[in-house]
């Protein structure tokens, strides 16, 4: 593949598009050879103490993504995609002029889980009177799951025991040590049997668990973006969580979000979204205008086409 790459990148009229989230030898070699203009799309590399103690290939991954972050104003890249303003932020403090810098969202399939039909299996599986709280993504270290399994069993105890923790997103082979933590602290708080981990879902399985959902859940602590908010957004989903910056710069204030991550207080906050209708309605209603304004994706190609007219 790179000796593919370098042959199609050959010519002065090339255009490298590299996106990076995680330590590349051979994409910071593309950036050094590549003849033509070179666009950095940054999605942000995860701390790599996240990984320590559970993956060391992630872990070393990682650290070599913020070395090589730390080295881009040395190799010539003509435009920087950042997804949101926190990577942009991280760009410009690793020495990025902060005008080559243009935010730009992700691409996403919320358009897609808006057009599918639901899985109706699913649908009346977890449809049985059950109040389900649900998180989406990766189950990953920066995620904070803990934190979801502390809140929910906070809520489990003080408002509803018959609840659900739904937890969709691809388990990692290679980051089963976290997945164990996982199931021993739902077994230490007494919620094992309310915590279900899906694993990765179609897409209609997916929607089928939005539309499950009372409420999306969100406590991790870093994100360069938060895709599943867009999601939620889109369904009109209302969200409640813990507001690191990634999460804070995709959901704005369309979400009942915290600068703590308090599973108390997101306790609470699940109990006062769940039960009162007018502010669910309202914060699924913010959401759904947000996404419409920034994050549908015409809008995101435009922002795209646009940001890229300059080196183009």
């Amino acid at each position: 593949p790179m000796e593919e790459a370098r042959t199609f990148l050959r010519g002065s009229d090339s255009i490298l598009i590299l996106h990076f989230a995680l330590g590349s030898d051979d994409g910071i070699e593309l950036l050094r050879t590549c003849p033509g203009r070179k666009v950095f799309r940054y999605h942000s590399v995860t701390p790599p103490e996240y990984f320590e103690g559970i993956n060391q290939g992630y872990l070393e991954g990682c650290r070599a993504g913020k070395a090589q972050v730390a080295a881009l104003p040395s190799l010539g890249i003509d435009l920087f995609l950042p997804d949101s303003r926190f990577c942009s932020e991280e760009l410009v403090a690793a020495g990025v002029p902060a005008e080559k810098c243009c935010v730009v969202p992700p691409f996403h399939q919320a358009d897609l889980l808006e057009d599918v039909e639901a899985d109706l299996r699913e649908l009346d599986r977890w449809n049985d009177g059950s109040v389900n709280l649900l998180t989406v993504g990766r189950v990953a270290p920066n995620k904070a799951h803990s934190i979801l399994i502390d809140t929910f069993a906070a809520y489990c105890h003080l408002y509803d025991e018959c609840s659900r923790l739904l937890v969709v997103g691809s388990l990692d082979p290679n980051l089963l040590p976290y997945y164990d933590r996982l199931q021993k602290q739902a077994r230490r708080l007494g919620v094992e049997s309310r915590v279900v981990f899906t694993g990765k879902v179609s897409l209609a399985a997916l929607k089928a668990h939005y539309l499950a959902a009372r409420l999306l859940l969100v406590a991790s602590h870093h994100e360069g973006f938060c895709v599943p908010l867009v999601e939620a957004m889109r369904l009109r989903i209302p969200v409640v969580g813990y507001a690191c910056p990634g999460v804070r710069d995709t959901i704005g204030d369309a979400g009942l979000l915290w600068d703590e991550a308090d599973p108390v207080l997101l306790a609470a906050s699940v109990h006062r979204v769940e039960s009162d209708q007018s502010l669910a309605y309202q914060l699924a209603e913010v959401g759904w205008n947000r996404y419409a304004a920034r994050f549908s994706n015409r809008r995101v190609e435009e922002c795209f086409l646009e940001a890229l007219g300059g080196v183009l």
